[in-house]
């Protein structure tokens, strides 16, 4: 398995907090495994965007780290268009490819009323809207070498703990078998799954990891 960090401007550019050394990150040597990939915020909701997110994308690709880019949902509160207008037109800005085997995840931690119908039909009108985007265009994914793949839905990752992704949508769903799983599990052996998916392809094992280069916690992970 593959070693990576997922990372925000909690990391990074919040008062106190010390730019990532991304050179210094991908030094890292044994007996710790290095980052060989970052997951870097980029957006939330219907207009915020990351404020490090470019700095990290810029430092990341520089240090040799592989990265992608997610976004923060809030169901329930803004239009899932709105949102996925922001998502994309944050990357856009950046202007920056990603280079990871999943360039695109969503990431789901908030229901804000919304039952389980609703909440899948926000979920699926947000994705729908995003990949159209892209209108068949293609864009740089996964490691350096594999060239160009279409946009499609099995490079956005779906994040979640278990238990709140079966507890908001609906039964049925059909969301496992078209996007892949990036589950958050820490202090476990292994990942639980949510009902909907039956393997998962990014598992958050940690949220409290050190990295050198840097300061304070980190969410770890594994991926296949």
């Amino acid at each position: 398995m593959t070693r990576g960090i997922d990372i925000s401007h909690h990391n990074s550019d919040d008062p106190g907090h010390t730019p990532i050394d991304w050179q210094r990150v991908a030094a890292i040597t044994s007996p710790a495994i290095p980052p060989q990939f970052a997951i870097i915020k980029i957006s939330e909701g219907a207009d915020f965007r990351d404020a490090a997110a470019a700095a990290n994308a810029q430092g990341a690709g520089g240090a040799g780290i592989l990265f992608g880019y997610y976004h923060f949902a809030r169901p329930g509160v803004n239009a899932a268009a709105a949102e996925a207008a922001n998502f994309y037109n944050a990357y856009a800005a950046i202007g920056i490819a990603p280079t990871f085997n999943y360039p695109f995840a969503l990431d789901l931690e908030e229901n804000n009323g919304l039952m389980p119908a609703a909440y899948l039909a926000w979920v699926e009108e947000f994705l729908q809207t995003f990949t159209g985007y892209f209108g068949g265009a293609s864009l740089i994914a996964g490691p350096a070498g594999t060239g160009s793949v279409a946009l499609a839905e099995s490079v956005i990752l779906i994040y979640g703990q278990p238990d709140f992704l079966t507890a908001n949508l609906a039964p049925g769903h059909t969301l496992g078998s078209r996007f892949p799983l990036w589950v958050a599990g820490p202090g476990r052996t292994s990942p639980a799954l949510p009902l909907g998916w039956t393997d998962w392809a990014v598992w958050q094992y940690d949220w409290h990891a050190a990295i050198p280069g840097i300061v304070g916690d980190v969410d770890a992970n594994w991926m296949k």
